[in-house]
């Protein structure tokens, strides 16, 4: 399972979220996209796309 090194990329996500209407829920939204592709990868075992 790759892991996202969400460090380089916080600066522009952050820069994203705040320009929208509502950055709080973008900000949710986001992080509930990213916990439910990590809970359905781990119980998969591999990342979406990955056919092994």
């Amino acid at each position: 399972m790759a892991h996202r090194d969400y460090k380089t990329i916080l600066p522009e996500l952050l820069t994203g979220f705040l320009v929208e209407e509502d950055p709080i829920k973008t900000m949710l939204e986001w992080l509930l996209t990213e916990l439910m592709r990590v809970e359905a990868e781990a119980k998969v075992g591999a990342p979406k796309g990955k056919h092994s």
